[in-house]
């Protein structure tokens, strides 16, 4: 069940900087426009994905500590 779980939120990681970093150039240009957008679609993803990777991480180094 965890193993399930960690490598769905490394899978949603992934797919969210997909997203996330194509997008990046076209939502600064229009940055001045609607920022509103532009947090909503590339800074909100990549917090959530830096936030689910560093608890990936900080969770897989626990569990070495541990063993």
């Amino acid at each position: 069940m965890r193993k399930k779980i960690m490598y769905g939120s490394i899978l949603l990681c992934i797919v969210l900087w997909i997203i996330a970093i194509p997008n990046m150039d076209y939502f600064i240009e229009f940055m001045i426009k609607d920022t509103f957008i532009m947090i909503q679609y590339t800074l909100i993803p990549i917090i959530i994905s830096s936030i689910v990777a560093v608890g990936i991480i900080y969770g897989l180094i626990k569990k070495k500590f541990v063993l």
